[in-house]
């Protein structure tokens, strides 16, 4: 079982999440299913990732393939910290963070904000699942995902479609 309800039984992957917004300290443990709504949704079984959103919103996420909260016990490992890249965050691009790599979604759904940006840097653990978040893009009925790994790459989901090195 991943989190606390009945239903929670039915999971994905099981999730654990510490976030950093405005140096206070959040905990989260839930169960992971199969939907396109974040890029965080990207991620899979035995992986650690932190993205940031804003200036202000950072996050460190795991997700295991079992059921014994064991996301929990990787999420309390992880460093990851790189500057291999600086990217726009936030949906107005005014600010930047550092990663290993860029993104910028586009919302395509018709629940959440039509056209919605939200741009930001991905640091993967590379140890515990290489490779998860590549140079590329992709698009779900929900949403559209770009990933660069250029300096500010990130303007809009078609700059970031074109500023791939090798492109």
């Amino acid at each position: 079982k991943c989190g606390f309800r009945e239903s929670d039984n039915q999971c994905y992957g099981c999730d654990s999440s510490m976030s950093i917004y405005n140096d206070s300290v959040y905990y989260n443990y839930y169960c992971s299913r199969i939907y396109m709504s974040s890029i965080d949704d990207l991620m899979r079984p035995q992986s650690c990732v932190r993205f940031q959103r804003d200036k202000y919103y950072n996050y460190t996420k795991c997700r295991c393939n079992t059921t014994d909260f064991c996301a929990q016990e990787m999420l309390g490992k992880q460093t990851l910290n790189s500057d291999k890249v600086t990217c726009y965050v936030d949906t107005n691009g005014n600010d930047t963070c550092k990663g290993d790599l860029c993104y910028v979604t586009r919302q395509l759904d018709w629940y959440i904000v039509k056209g919605g940006i939200e741009r930001g840097c991905i640091t993967n653990n590379e140890t515990l699942f290489a490779g998860l978040y590549q140079v590329g893009s992709m698009k779900s009925v929900d949403l559209e995902i770009a990933i660069c790994n250029v300096t500010l790459c990130n303007a809009d989901v078609n700059s970031a479609k074109k500023n791939r090195p090798g492109t």
